[in-house]
């Protein structure tokens, strides 16, 4: 696969990415009428995606070195990483941010540490902590509602 079918095929990956960001946030529920809600942070970053990677295909396009092969392997760590924040965002509102948090940071931690069977209290501790110390921030400190899914 040549250097400039793959810089084409990850524009467009990010581009679906984006599109689906800003699509799937503007299905949350708003709680607070005239306030930021939950879908402001996806949809922020859903547009921002959307605008890099257009313009990532643009300079694809208008890059003129005639490399016709590449030597580098796909990532399938990133392929995962993707994947599994579509799942993430798909689940989020039916199993609450808690759960749908541990489940994803423990996976996210697997995939970037390449499955490497050390330290798995560790991994174990982070998942579960995180997301419960996130979750109670939010909701005393800062007084913003998470999705509560199957806990609420």
């Amino acid at each position: 696969m040549t250097k400039k079918l793959k810089e084409y095929l990850t524009s467009v990956i990010f581009l679906i990415f984006g599109i689906f960001l800003i699509f799937f946030s503007g299905k949350m529920d708003i709680f607070i009428e005239n306030d930021v809600g939950p879908s402001f942070m996806p949809k922020l970053v859903g547009i921002t995606l959307t605008i890099l990677s257009i313009a990532k295909f643009i300079l694809a396009v208008n890059r003129k070195d005639k490399e016709m092969f590449s030597d580098l392997l796909i990532d399938r760590g990133g392929i995962y990483s993707i994947v599994l924040v579509f799942v993430y965002f798909l689940i989020l509102e039916k199993v609450g941010f808690i759960l749908s948090t541990i489940l994803y940071l423990f996976i996210q931690i697997e995939i970037l540490n390449k499955y490497d069977e050390q330290n798995i209290k560790v991994k174990i501790l982070v998942s579960l902590f995180v997301p419960i110390i996130i979750y109670f921030l939010f909701t005393r400190a800062f007084q913003l509602m998470l999705p509560a899914g199957m806990l609420g």
